[in-house]
C-alpha cells in the first residue's frame, strides 16, 4: 500500500489508529505537547484576531452569525479557550458563534463537549468531515503534519511512489519503487524486481520473501512446486497440518497420523501413543 495509505490505518483506523484509539494525546500524560498543553494564551490570542475578522466581515457583508469551524480539534481544547475568552472580553462576538468541531477519533468526539464545559451551548456540530457551507473562519491547529502523504523519490525514468508492504521477515516494511527493467518491470534500487505494490518477485512473477523464499499471496511459503510449508522447511496442509513428502499427515514429532489426529504406522495401522498397535475402536 501506499505511505498515505498506512498512515491513514496507524493514525486514523478506528480499531488500530493512534488518534482515534484515544480521546487526547497531547499533554502531561500524552506523547508530546502543544500550544494548547501549555494554557490557555494561545486561544486568547487567537480570538482576538477572531473577534477582528469577525467585525470586519459583519460591516461589510451583515452576517448574523459567524461560523468558528476548527478541524482536527481533538477534544475540543483549543475552542474552548477562544470561546471563554470571547465570552469574556468579547460577548457580542461571543454571541454570534456557532462552533463546528471536526474530528476523526469517535473517542475524541465523545469528550468534546465535557471539555466545553460552561460554554457547550455554542456547538453547532461535531463530526468527522468538515461542514458543507459556513460563514466564518476554518482553524486547524498542528493539523498538516499529522494528514497521510505520498512519499515518491526521484529515478532515472521519474518520480516512483513509495510502497509498504507486509514482510515476514519484519512486521512492516518500507521499499521504493526504484528502477525499471528494458520490458517494463518495477525493480527495487538492488536491482530485484518487484509487483506494483512493491512486493518482491521471481522472474517468472511469483512472489517471494527477502531472503528469496517462494510464498503465496497471502504470505506463506511455499516449494518450488507450489506446496505450502512451514518456516522451518516442513510441508503443510492449508490448514496448516504438518504432512511428509507423499502427503501423509504428520504430528509435530513427525509421526504419521489420520485425519481425526490418531497415530498409525507406516502401513497405516492405527497404534497407541506408546507405539503398541490397537483396532479402529
Amino acid at each position: 500500500m501506499t505511505v498515505a495509505a498506512f498512515m491513514d490505518l496507524a493514525l486514523y483506523d478506528s480499531e488500530l489508529g493512534y488518534y482515534a484509539r484515544a480521546a487526547q494525546r497531547s499533554g502531561r500524560a500524552g506523547d508530546f505537547f502543544t500550544s494548547v498543553d501549555v494554557g490557555p494564551l494561545f486561544g486568547e490570542l487567537l480570538e482576538i484576531q477572531l473577534a477582528e475578522m469577525r467585525e470586519i466581515l459583519n460591516s461589510e457583508f451583515r452576517i448574523p452569525n459567524f461560523d468558528l469551524v476548527e478541524a482536527g480539534c481533538g477534544n475540543g481544547r483549543l475552542s474552548a479557550d477562544i470561546l471563554r475568552t470571547a465570552r469574556d472580553h468579547h460577548p457580542e462576538f461571543f454571541e454570534s458563534i456557532r462552533l463546528h468541531l471536526v474530528e476523526a477519533s469517535p473517542a475524541a468526539r465523545a469528550a468534546q463537549r465535557e471539555t466545553l464545559g460552561d460554554v457547550a451551548d455554542r456547538l453547532i456540530a461535531t463530526a468527522s468531515d468538515l461542514p458543507v457551507s459556513f460563514e466564518g473562519v476554518l482553524v486547524a491547529n498542528e493539523l498538516l503534519d499529522a494528514l497521510p502523504a505520498h512519499q515518491v523519490v526521484m529515478r532515472e525514468d521519474g518520480l516512483r511512489e513509495i510502497y509498504v508492504v507486509a514482510s515476514r521477515q519484519s512486521t512492516v516494511v518500507s521499499r521504493g519503487a526504484g528502477r525499471t527493467t528494458d520490458d517494463g518491470r518495477l525493480t527495487t534500487d538492488d536491482g530485484r524486481l518487484m509487483t506494483d505494490d512493491g512486493r518482491l518477485t521471481t522472474d517468472d512473477g511469483r512472489l517471494m520473501t527477502d531472503d528469496g523464499r517462494l510464498m503465496t499471496d497471502d504470505g506463506r511459503l511455499m516449494t518450488d512446486d507450489g506446496r505450502l510449508m512451514t518456516d522451518d522447511g516442513r510441508l503443510m496442509t492449508d490448514d496448516g497440518r504438518l504432512m511428509t513428502d507423499d502427503g501423509r499427515l504428520m504430528t509435530d514429532d513427525g509421526r504419521l497420523m489420520t485425519d481425526d489426529g490418531r497415530l498409525m504406522t507406516d502401513d497405516g495401522r492405527l497404534m497407541t501413543d506408546d507405539g503398541r498397535l490397537m483396532t479402529d475402536d
